[in-house]
């Protein structure tokens, strides 16, 4: 739904969206068709929504992104790909409000991936909306999952069907406190990366995950 890039697969109505160039270059023409099919067919559908890595709105929103403290634009990871400032609210009601849209055309469920700080790349010039520290990450985190709660509930199936999917956990890293240390209360389900190259120093009881992935 939305990737990496920020960019949106299908044809959006979102106004947000829309006012910073969202819409994908290879948008799915024939989207309806297609989940229609999936449908008659059983199968359960996952709409993926790259979260806080967007590079789309943070070039098309500098005030939104996490900024670079040497040359005051938009920070950028190594693939030297943009972020959005995980404490700016604005961007939480950005992504809340495409994830709305994608339950109303039809997915069973919504997975919200890196919700998460920025890991990698030069992390002392990266610029937040507020002090960046292991206080502080958690409730800006937390904060997000709780507003996709409040605002995707009231759907009517999300409660039954549809899940709120916190994916790519990873361990504490550059002193980034992991987000499943009570980010939980606020979703659904937590599903923690599988990729044990994402491990950069193992977890306290898989000390070198490289030979034993998840």
């Amino acid at each position: 739904m939305k990737g990496d890039r920020g960019w949106i697969v299908y044809k959006t109505e979102v106004p947000e969206a829309l006012a910073v160039g969202a819409q994908g270059p290879g948008t799915l023409k024939e989207f309806d068709a297609l989940m229609a099919d999936l449908k008659a067919r059983g199968i359960y559908t996952i709409g993926r929504i790259v979260t806080f890595k967007d590079n789309i709105l943070a070039n098309a929103r500098p005030d939104l992104a996490i900024i670079d403290t040497r040359t005051n634009k938009p920070w950028i990871d190594n693939e030297k790909l943009a972020w959005v400032d995980p404490f700016r609210e604005e961007v939480w009601k950005y992504n809340v409000a495409i994830a709305r849209e994608a339950a109303k055309r039809g997915f069973d469920e919504i997975q919200f991936d890196y919700v998460r700080f920025p890991t990698d790349g030069k992390l002392g010039a990266a610029k937040y909306a507020h002090p960046n520290n292991k206080e502080t990450r958690l409730p800006a985190i937390a904060g997000f999952l709780g507003m996709a709660r409040r605002e995707l509930g009231p759907l009517g199936r999300l409660r039954r069907r549809r899940r709120l999917r916190l994916h790519r956990l990873q361990r504490e890293r550059h002193g980034h406190r992991p987000a499943h240390r009570g980010a939980g209360a606020a979703s659904r389900l937590l599903l923690p990366d599988g990729l044990p190259l994402r491990v950069p120093g193992g977890y306290p009881w898989i000390p070198q995950p490289r030979p034993a992935p998840v």
